[in-house]
């Protein structure tokens, strides 16, 4: 059974100040029409918001005898009206536990953001707001502290779906072929060539079979510790159940081994996995990898068999090995991955653990 993962006390006290100092800040909720609208994109959608929105014809003397509420009414529905006339308007979706919230609201004007809904999922906290400056909002939010995505790129759950997932330092928080290697003292020598082919500089095939190879005469045996131990992302067994209970597919998909991943997927519950196979003789490593290499082209055939079957996929990655998948998917999540990864995603994930994607999910669910 592989160790799966506890909160932190002190990141569950910063959550809890965080929130207490952004539910100080009122927050815009718009109306269903327009959240509608702004993440389907569709012109009949933003028509229907604005013909919906009441027509205010009240002079200034009139709005000054109105109480301060029915004042705070009339000024959000214009506000509404102002962004959904503005085609640059964006929802952002930001995920944190900790960020300078009086930075942020000062810097609100600088991108035209509005916040729209504040909540709490699975003690992290996740904002949504708008701007007419999408690249840059996101980019300040993750300078700041928060994981952040453009909403409209994020997947309706009650769609059918698959789930497409690396297993090495994506569920589990290591390289399985590391904790190999240090059976016989070499981890070092082989984590360096795992550095180097998570980070594209290395073909991962070859350099997968050149560190198999220095794996010889490493008793199966002793896996049984090591898997044990396995240390399970934090925001993983939750993710897993969120998407197994709204009925999508999933399948871990690993440059690692088939005994790793087969507890990681019991522990987590994938549906099905897909890993390589070590030779072995008399329960000693030959040094040999058997079968068809779990490669980049074979991660993105995963996705593209789901994808056949018309589900939406979301795949999530952090090494060079899980470009081709995350390009295929619908959904591409990079997590805490390599800076060439980062750029094939449609949510980084740098400040978080799972429930980043967990919480993104949800929020996207809510709005709809």
């Amino acid at each position: 059974m592989v160790k799966l993962a506890t909160l932190d006390l002190a990141q569950r006290t910063r959550m809890r100040q965080t929130a207490a100092a952004l539910s100080a800040f009122p927050a815009n909720n718009l109306s269903s029409l327009a959240y509608k609208a702004l993440l389907t994109r569709d012109p009949e959608a933003y028509a229907a918001a604005l013909e919906a929105l009441p027509v205010n014809d009240k002079t200034e003397k009139e709005l000054a005898q109105l109480k301060d509420q029915e004042r705070e009414l009339i000024w959000r529905q214009a506000r509404e009206k102002e962004i959904l006339e503005n085609e640059r308007m964006t929802l952002v979706g930001a995920v944190f536990t900790d960020f300078p919230i009086a930075k942020l609201l000062n810097n609100l004007c600088d991108y035209n953001t509005s916040i729209h809904v504040v909540k709490i999922y699975h003690e992290v906290i996740v904002v949504v707001m708008s701007t007419d400056k999408p690249e840059q909002f996101l980019q300040y939010l993750r300078d700041n502290g928060a994981d952040s995505v453009n909403l409209s790129l994020v997947p309706l759950i009650s769609d059918k779906g698959a789930f497409v997932s690396d297993m090495d330092s994506t569920m589990v928080t290591c390289e399985c072929i590391d904790k190999i290697a240090s059976l016989c003292g070499i981890e070092d020598e082989v984590a360096a060539i795992t550095e180097q082919a998570m980070q594209g500089k290395l073909d991962f095939a070859a350099s997968l079979q050149k560190r198999v190879a220095l794996l010889q005469g490493v008793a199966v045996a002793d896996f049984k510790n090591l898997i044990a131990n396995l240390p399970v992302t934090p925001g993983a067994d939750l993710l897993l159940k969120y998407l197994g209970d709204k009925g999508w597919q999933s399948a871990l998909v690993s440059g690692g081994f088939v005994p790793f991943a087969q507890a990681v997927a019991k522990a987590l519950g994938f549906n099905t996995i897909h890993a390589n196979v070590l030779g072995e003789e008399n329960g000693i490593l030959t040094g040999k990898v058997e079968g068809e290499i779990v490669d980049a082209p074979y991660k993105a055939k995963v996705v593209a068999s789901y994808q056949e079957q018309g589900l939406t996929t979301i795949a999530i990655g952090d090494g060079a090995n899980d470009i081709e998948m995350l390009k295929a998917s619908n959904f591409a999540v990079a997590y805490h991955a390599k800076p060439v990864v980062d750029e094939h995603a449609d949510f980084i994930i740098k400040q978080n653990d799972l429930r980043a994607l967990l919480a993104i999910l949800e929020m996207r669910a809510w709005l709809n």
